[in-house]
């Protein structure tokens, strides 16, 4: 009941909004200029100067008709699946979804199956699709081993199209030095209806963070 200014960062480099002397209950609102994923941040500040502050993710949606389908399969890193850290190995994933009306409610499914860790997902119902250039996330809910109330988020970064092999000649034509070829990215994360995290290849960083 003491708090004398909030300051919202809105996450897209626009300039902070402040407020002074907010009641307990206040509303404020902003236009992003694209589509995306976004952490805003709000600084509360008290009469003696004391801060506090809460991150609110927030999913700008203006995409009807993007849409955005993948499989195959990844090295699972050791310590992503928590109940079992030491597992590790091939991850198996399929995913397809698409905005087909102005509820932007995404049409689709996805599953993920990671054997060493006997761990099977498959969605029951899309909450919504961002599509941004040539990366994507999608989140959705489903069931983990058949138990319900589970929710996977997905981000995909697909390689440019203008990746291709090159060919680096050196010593007058002796030998071949070809870069690596860009590769797709994706993030899977998986967490449980009280929202403890049981999986997730980008253990501690935020839902808004590119897939690597």
């Amino acid at each position: 009941d003491n708090v004398r200014t909030a300051t919202i960062d809105w996450g897209d480099d626009s300039a902070p909004e402040s407020l002074d002397n907010p009641e307990k209950i206040f509303a404020v609102s902003h236009a992003y200029s694209t589509s995306g994923s976004y952490s805003a941040k709000i600084t509360l500040t008290d009469a003696c100067g004391l801060q506090e502050y809460r991150y609110q993710p927030i999913v700008v949606f203006n995409q009807l008709g993007d849409s955005v389908s993948g499989s195959g399969w990844f090295e699972s890193p050791a310590g992503a699946y928590l109940s079992d850290k030491r597992a590790a190995g091939k991850a198996q994933f399929a995913f397809d979804a698409a905005i087909k009306s102005y509820s932007m409610v995404p049409l689709g499914s996805a599953t993920f199956n990671f054997k060493a860790g006997k761990l099977k997902f498959r969605s029951t119902e899309y909450q919504w699709l961002v599509v941004d250039g040539t990366t994507s996330t999608l989140k959705a809910y489903g069931k983990m081993n058949n138990k319900s109330g589970y929710e996977i988020l997905i981000s995909m970064a697909q390689k440019s199209k203008n990746d291709k092999d090159i060919n680096v000649n050196n010593n007058k034509g002796k030998g071949n030095n070809k870069p690596p070829k860009e590769k797709d990215r994706i993030r899977d994360k998986i967490w449980d209806p009280s929202g403890v995290v049981i999986y997730d290849t980008q253990l501690g960083s935020p839902d808004e963070a590119d897939a690597i």
